[in-house]
């Protein structure tokens, strides 16, 4: 039953998925259509069709099934009927994963009211505010995974990705600003954006400069940060504390420093462990 269960939330959360990454592109299309015109109200009808139809189902499901998955974890994973056990729903873990939930329905909630300003014809987003809104997130995921490919190819140790996310994608968040800065905001201050002097990018008019400068900017911190920590790494290695104990390699880095699996962290909390007695095993 979890099986299923699992394999049908995931279908209904790419389903949803897709909806919130494909409306906004009929957003920006939308605001080229002429108030009451033809397209106006086919765009209308394929929005309004999108929205309460495939993207509310889909979230709708995809919740029923996910309750349906902590229901089976409570009472059958790490419980039994008789004493169900609902405490890996305060895991970090588990909190981190409601958090993008609640991220989710806030932006789904968006989308709707944008679907109705439009349908009002009350809109007052431009088609590059929906482009961008878009765009960028589905190249981020681009990047992410390319440079997670990189990181395995390089045969460079970094099993969570934190290179490729926080690395490579802050990279190209970087670099982002001078492709698609449209000319609305400048440089971040205490109270909001300064729009005294405000940034263009290539893709808006603005040519190669801002690109150039985010560039050199990049490579100026992605050096200095090599060159600090190459050498924090050597003067604790220079100390005979870099590595652990044989013991600890054996048992498990996760295991040996905090006493529980990195992966799956909730077995160990209910009073056993995914990678078998290994957490027993050392003190």
């Amino acid at each position: 039953m979890y099986d299923v269960l699992r394999g049908l939330h995931i279908v209904a959360v790419i389903a949803w998925m897709a909806g919130l990454l494909y409306l906004p592109r009929l957003f920006a299309y939308h605001t080229r259509a002429e108030r009451g015109s033809q397209m106006d109200q086919t765009f209308q009808v394929m929005e309004r069709g999108l929205y309460r139809i495939i993207m509310n189902t889909a979230m709708i499901l995809a919740f029923v099934f996910a309750a349906g998955l902590i229901w089976q974890d409570a009472y059958h994973r790490h419980g039994t009927p008789d004493h169900p056990a609902w405490s890996f729903l305060l895991y970090p873990w588990m909190l981190t994963k409601l958090a993008g939930v609640a991220i989710l329905l806030w932006w789904h909630h968006f989308l709707g009211r944008a679907r109705r300003a439009f349908e009002a014809g009350t809109n007052t987003r431009s088609e590059k505010f929906w482009r961008r809104t878009n765009d960028i997130p589905f190249l981020v995921a681009i990047v992410m995974v390319l440079a997670v490919d990189f990181m395995e190819w390089l045969r460079i140790d970094d099993p969570i990705g934190a290179v490729a996310v926080h690395g490579f994608c802050g990279i190209w968040g970087t670099l982002s600003i001078g492709l698609f800065a449209t000319g609305q905001f400048g440089v971040p201050g205490p109270t909001g954006a300064d729009v005294s002097a405000t940034v263009e990018g290539l893709f808006w008019g603005g040519g190669m400069d801002q690109f150039w400068s985010q560039l050199i900017g990049s490579a100026f911190v992605t050096a200095f940060t090599l060159v600090i920590g190459f050498a924090l790494m050597y003067a604790v290695k220079a100390t005979g504390t870099l590595r652990v104990s044989e013991e600890g390699e054996l048992a498990g880095i996760d295991n040996h420093e905090h006493g529980s699996p990195a992966y799956h962290p909730e077995f160990a909390f209910e009073g056993s462990s995914a990678m078998g007695n290994a957490s027993s095993t050392v003190g």
